[in-house]
């Protein structure tokens, strides 16, 4: 066999199936469930793996028309689809992305290897060495993509020159390496899951502070800044009728109707391990429908929003809290509200959770949280908005505001 039969059509083999790897892994606009992500990792595996089948066959039929490739192609169409998950897991920035470029790199070493000479050994040693300290440098710089891609390569020539010294067990057979490429595809869209909600409320209300900045789109959490303290420009003197602080712990005994209370809290962006933001925040005047923040890394961005209505009132006296919202968010299917009662006059800040309401695509909307029979606490005088979004945008704010709360009495 001619020499460049031996890695021309394995070459472009696994470039057509990288391509088409790119094309079918696209972010979805919604969040999957089990069904359907189940469907979907077959839809990503299957047509990388052919492409990489079909792209050698066609390369094996120009140069060599009477060659039996059909084990090659087996065998390196099986690698191939290892691609998928490895684009990903790349596209969330994930460094699980080390695990399914190691696998790629395992597979693709040869089974047998036979002693080279010492200047070999240095050369594939020293290839190692920058590998990891290339992919170590670009954890350290944020860089989640490089790293992932540079540590998992690296695997390859550590093999290689292991196995100069000892025999070691060769790479997984097509059937194998089908299977593993499927669970790891499986494990990479388990980040488009919808979202799960938490459950005690830990932070306090925004209280204003120092001098606020001009809204900048794009401004980055994470950098910087320790978080982010967004408040409503045109909601800052807003007041209640009847006023809050002139209610009773029952705010229905002198009327029945709803009480509407417009939303003149603040926003908060910050990441884990903090509970809020800093004293050394960005602080900023707008709503998130019209201002985006980004995490300046691949960590989460949490988004709260919090409003203290400057006294106490009895759980028992509502049935149910409604929000109402303006939306301009695009992903439709990947975005909640959670409503926590929070009691910030006792210790410890107790505070019920009223569960998670998805957001639609709808631009106005009003989202309805009931009390539970047996509440954790009897009276609150904070509410606390968080916003849960799929993992695979946890890195940008929702562009959501809160319009006011509705408090609705119940019917004894």
């Amino acid at each position: 066999m001619r020499p460049l039969n031996t890695w021309l059509p394995q070459t472009i083999g696994l470039l057509a199936a990288a391509f088409i790897a790119i094309l079918v892994t696209a972010p979805p606009g919604h969040p999957y469930h089990w069904p359907a992500l189940l469907a979907r990792s077959v839809i990503v595996i299957v047509p990388t793996s052919l492409a990489c089948a079909i792209a050698m066959f066609l390369t094996y039929a120009a140069l060599s028309p009477a060659l039996d490739p059909d084990p090659v192609i087996l065998r390196t169409s099986a690698i191939a689809a290892g691609l998928a998950p490895l684009v990903i897991l790349l596209q969330q920035r994930s460094l699980w992305a080390t695990l399914a470029a190691a696998f790629i790199a395992w597979t693709l070493s040869p089974t047998q290897v036979t002693a080279k000479p010492q200047w070999e050994k240095f050369g594939v040693s020293f290839l190692a060495a920058v590998l990891l300290q290339l992919g170590i440098a670009s954890a350290l710089g944020e860089e989640s993509r490089l790293s992932a891609l540079a540590v998992g390569i690296a695997t390859a020539p550590i093999l290689w020159r292991i196995r100069q010294e000892r025999d070691l067990r060769g790479p997984f057979g097509p059937k194998w390496t089908l299977a593993i490429a499927m669970l790891l595809a499986i494990f990479g869209l388990t980040a488009y899951l919808p979202m799960q909600f938490g459950g005690s409320a830990e932070a306090a209300s925004g209280g204003a502070g120092s001098k606020t900045n001009p809204p900048s789109p794009g401004v980055s959490v994470g950098g910087k800044y320790r978080g982010v303290v967004l408040i409503p420009e045109q909601e800052e003197h807003t007041i209640l009728v009847p006023p809050i602080p002139f209610m009773g712990r029952d705010p229905f005994r002198s009327h029945k109707d709803p009480i509407g209370i417009p939303f003149y809290g603040v926003y908060w962006f910050f990441q884990f391990p903090d509970k809020g933001p800093n004293e050394d925040a960005y602080r900023a005047k707008g709503t998130p429908d019209k201002v985006t923040f980004r995490s300046a890394d691949r960590m989460p961005l949490k988004m709260e929003a919090h409003q203290n209505l400057g006294r106490l009132i009895d759980v028992s006296s509502c049935s149910r809290i409604d929000v109402a919202i303006r939306n301009d968010d695009a992903f439709t299917g990947s975005l909640a509200l959670e409503l926590i009662l929070v009691n910030t006059t006792l210790d410890g800040r107790p505070s019920q959770t009223l569960g998670g309401a998805p957001v639609n695509e709808q631009k106005v909307q009003t989202l309805s949280f009931k009390i539970p029979p047996s509440p954790m606490i009897q009276q609150f005088d904070e509410l606390t908005i968080r916003f849960p979004r799929a993992n695979y945008r946890a890195t940008k704010s929702a562009k959501v505001a809160i319009e006011r709360f509705f408090l609705v009495r119940r019917d004894n």
